[in-house]
């Protein structure tokens, strides 16, 4: 056992470890991390059993009329919230398509020759964009939907969170940053319309 009095269950450099230790392992979701978030949970782990002298590990194995449905309640949330998760990445990825497919197509219209070989058609510009935009498989996404069924309050949070914050807190700010922008810089702001 280790004599960290400072991290002790409750005292503020516990939760600051323990805070720190969960935006890494949010990050991580977010990056994608295999290794990396096994590593952050296992620290975490670590502080909360062992260094703050929980006995977590001691708990769960004392009580196994308790682990064993609370584990299976864990992996079918986290199932659940894969199939969640599952649809919101696949409306996130038709956005990017459409988006890059826009401006492919723009950019093959308004410029071939300084984005596409002069002898290519625009069928042929489509074509190399599916080959850099696949359509999402499962069979290529396991170890994504893995995490979110692992990671699932972690994910769920940052999920929910994020687009909290992008859509509904940016898009209502947006149009104010806009007037903001045009208010101070006035007349000279017609310049880039």
């Amino acid at each position: 056992m280790f004599e960290l009095p400072f991290l002790a269950f409750g005292t503020f450099w516990f939760w600051l470890a323990f805070i720190i230790l969960n935006l890494f392992l949010l990050f991580g979701i977010e990056e994608e991390w295999g290794f990396g978030l096994l590593a952050n949970v296992c620290l975490i782990f670590v502080l909360v059993d062992i260094v703050a002298d929980v006995g977590l590990l001691a708990l769960l194995l004392a009580n196994p009329l308790l682990t064993i449905p609370g584990v299976c309640s864990y992996i079918a949330i986290g199932t659940a919230w894969s199939f969640t998760r599952w649809y919101l990445y696949l409306i996130d990825r038709k956005e990017d398509y459409l988006k890059e497919k826009k401006y492919v197509l723009e950019n093959y219209k308004q410029n071939k020759a300084a984005y596409f070989n002069e002898n290519q058609t625009q069928e042929d510009a489509l074509e190399y964009f599916h080959k850099r935009f696949p359509f999402p498989k499962v069979s290529e996404s396991k170890a994504r939907i893995i995490r979110w069924i692992v990671f699932w309050p972690w994910n769920a949070f940052w999920k929910i969170s994020n687009k909290f914050v992008k859509d509904f807190i940016y898009e209502k700010l947006a149009s104010q940053y806009g007037k903001l922008a045009s208010k101070v810089f006035g007349d000279i702001s017609k310049e880039w319309e």
